[in-house]
């Protein structure tokens, strides 16, 4: 599929967003079966600013959140990236399916600082473990 071709298929669902990451987004849930995982990093404000309100409904309707967890800006620094991210976490919606609680953290060290350097602190692991308990149902 051309890039004019994901845009018009965009513009045809009311969507008139051209950022890449919304497109790259739209695209992995297009090629996602029915309960298939998407797991990616997108900019915060795809997920809090109004301006893309319209594209997480439509998200809601295809996909079920099933996790978010915040980065620190040092997570991208050193290429060049200033732009708070997060991890997103999706289940392609199907007939077994379900919406649930959605698991929310926040990493403040992700193993690098600002220069690129690796430090000993990383807060993923622990949020991984995080949510592995929160699938299992000891967390709320």
């Amino acid at each position: 599929m051309r890039s004019g071709d994901i845009l018009d298929s965009f513009r045809k669902r009311g969507l008139n967003y051209s950022e890449s990451e919304v497109l790259a987004l739209r695209v992995m849930l297009d090629l996602a079966r029915e309960g298939g995982k998407v797991v990616t990093v997108v900019p915060e404000s795809l997920v809090k600013d109004p301006k893309f309100s319209r594209f997480r409904r439509l998200v809601e309707k295809e996909a079920v959140v099933k996790a978010y967890v915040s980065l620190p800006l040092s997570a991208f620094y050193t290429y060049g990236s200033t732009i708070k991210t997060g991890i997103l976490y999706l289940v392609k919606r199907g007939p077994n399916v379900r919406g649930h609680k959605v698991f929310f953290d926040c990493a403040r060290y992700v193993g690098i600082d600002r220069a690129g350097r690796r430090i000993e602190r990383n807060d993923l692991p622990i949020i991984l473990e995080r949510f592995r308990s929160f699938e299992r149902g000891a967390l709320s």
